[in-house]
């Protein structure tokens, strides 16, 4: 049987033109990572092309084993990496792309073949699904292989805003196909992990027995992460010892919620440390609630706050009668607040109170940064 032939692979030499960071990870497009290798000056946006295969490589790359190693979810959590590995803090907008696919081989495979392709960036995720026509033998690879690049092309138009012609997949070659936004599945997948821990594991709970002895939990926005965060964990592992997981709350109090694509930039920014997302539990009597017994790091300004009523709706005494039913302690670590250093003992918390304090001033915060880029950008 004369198999149909696709046209050659549209051309990506638009790629150096574009202010990105782009990323691809998947187990197919080999074809279209060879073609965009092949453009001058892409190193200038080109972060990776990364190809795991085996099962266990692809395990090794993501950080834990997938649910299926060709699914949607699958594509998703390979654009996400992809997209994690490419963000920079101040640096041009980051893009990754993901593929997963089960194409022809020797033998008849019992499932569907099938193609998907995930995209994600701020502001937006997208999904294709194709599924192929089975077949056999290595012409059929070659096809499914020729059909993978081009959709794989065409999304990479798509996220870079380039001139989309138009997939033009020839007839008889595909069963079904169908592409849209995908963000609810990117937030599911990240929902789904929400532990990254510092050797580049993905867990899909807290693992609170590695915590039990000395570990602490250190909540906040880190937007951006800085020094005066990193100080204080260091303060609390020289002092106490334990691992620290650095904990982000997606609805944070008083904060809009955060975008999956935000929580991803963050943990990027903290690679290296333990970084534990959180959803419903944006006070410190919740989170004490939710893993009991563990230590909460805190700045002096932020055990400040405690005392405003208004501000949190509980007494600070309210607050300690909660906490300390918990078996969780707030370390409380110095803060420079208004040019003056202010530690523990300068607060009347309630005797109850369960808290203790840690030295480690630090005159430095996320908002001071993040007002500092504005005037750059800006300037």
């Amino acid at each position: 049987m004369l198999l149909p032939q696709l046209q050659p692979l549209d051309s990506v030499d638009f790629l150096p033109t574009k202010k990105i960071r782009l990323c691809i990870a998947g187990m197919a497009g080999a074809g279209t990572f060879g073609h965009i290798w092949d453009v001058p000056g892409v190193s200038d946006v080109l972060v990776g092309c990364h190809m795991p295969y085996a099962k266990e490589d692809i395990d090794s790359f993501l950080g834990f084993s997938p649910d299926g190693y060709a699914n949607e979810g699958t594509a998703m959590d390979f654009a996400m990496d992809a997209f994690y590995r490419a963000y920079q803090y101040e640096g041009a907008p980051a893009i990754g792309i993901g593929v997963c696919a089960v194409t022809a081989s020797t033998t008849a495979h019992k499932g569907d073949h099938r193609i998907f392709v995930a995209t994600f960036q701020e502001h937006k995720a997208t999904l294709t699904y194709v599924k192929l026509v089975k077949g056999v033998g290595a012409e059929r690879r070659h096809l499914d292989g020729q059909i993978c690049n081009a959709i794989l092309i065409s999304a990479l138009k798509d996220v870079t805003n380039s001139f989309i012609t138009g997939l033009d997949l020839p007839e008889g070659c595909i069963e079904e196909f169908r592409n849209g936004r995908a963000e609810g599945l990117a937030e599911e997948r990240l929902r789904r992990r929400p532990y990254f821990s510092s050797t580049g594991k993905r867990l899909l709970e807290f693992p609170k027995d590695e915590y039990r002895q000395r570990g602490a939990i250190f909540p906040g926005s880190f937007n951006p992460p800085h020094f005066g965060h990193f100080g204080m964990a260091d303060s609390y592992i020289n002092h106490v010892g334990g691992p620290v997981a650095f904990t982000i709350e997606a609805s944070p109090p008083h904060k809009e919620p955060i975008k999956t694509w935000e929580i991803l930039q963050r943990a990027k920014m903290l690679q290296g440390h333990n970084v534990y997302i959180t959803r419903g539990y944006p006070y410190f009597v919740d989170k004490a609630k939710h893993l009991p017994g563990l230590p909460i790091i805190i700045g002096a300004d932020a055990f400040e706050t405690l005392f405003d009523e208004k501000r949190w709706g509980i007494t600070i005494e309210e607050q300690a009668r909660l906490l300390s039913g918990t078996g969780s302690t707030l370390m409380v670590v110095e803060r420079k607040i208004e040019g003056r250093v202010k530690r523990l003992s300068d607060f009347p918390y309630p005797v109850n109170m369960p808290c203790r304090g840690l030295p480690g001033s630090f005159d430095v915060c996320s908002t001071d940064i993040r007002e500092g880029r504005r005037s750059r950008t800006a300037a």
